[in-house]
């Protein structure tokens, strides 16, 4: 269990290894956007993709820039996809100075539905956590100091129920 941010950062170290070979997310997520005119469109996952990085503040890891796209204020969030952790760190340590290691963002939207089959580890601002079958939905909101949970009784459609109704909001 995820106690304390010591004790994950200890727990980062332990576990980067597995990293190196981690599953692939293409039949385990399905991901959708809305597209220019507000229609939820099914992203296509790369077949190669272990990671996927959904950000707003362009940039990661203790202030990295992932990607030279997008704006903190564009009031769209951007979605990234990492084939392996070794492109990752390359990307994060040569980016700044080699533009071209950068990654390039797969979608830039306003909305995004994540649909995960079976259960994945995710990342929210740092914090870990195991999550079972489900759907989460990311939605720019406004421009907040942090997360917070909305449960407002609105579906992505993605799931064709009523059920998965919370959004994370940034």
């Amino acid at each position: 269990k995820f106690t304390s941010p010591l004790k994950n950062k200890l727990i980062y170290v332990e576990k980067s290894p597995a990293a190196l070979r981690s599953p692939k997310l293409r039949k385990r997520v399905v991901m959708y956007v809305n597209n220019d005119k507000g229609e939820l469109i099914k992203l296509k996952i790369p077949k190669s993709c272990r990671a996927i990085i959904i950000m707003n503040i362009q940039s990661y890891a203790g202030g990295h820039r992932l990607s030279n796209e997008g704006s903190s204020d564009d009031g769209l969030v951007e979605v990234i996809f990492v084939s392996n952790l070794v492109r990752a760190v390359t990307s994060l340590s040569v980016g700044p100075i080699l533009p071209f290691f950068l990654f390039k963002v797969g979608a830039q939207t306003n909305k995004v539905c994540i649909r995960t089959k079976c259960p994945l580890h995710f990342q929210v601002d740092g914090e870990p956590w195991l999550q079972e079958e489900g759907v989460i939905q990311i939605k720019f909101h406004s421009r907040n100091a942090i997360l917070e949970k909305e449960n407002n009784g609105a579906n992505c459609g993605c799931m064709g129920n009523g059920n998965d109704n919370v959004e994370y909001s940034q």
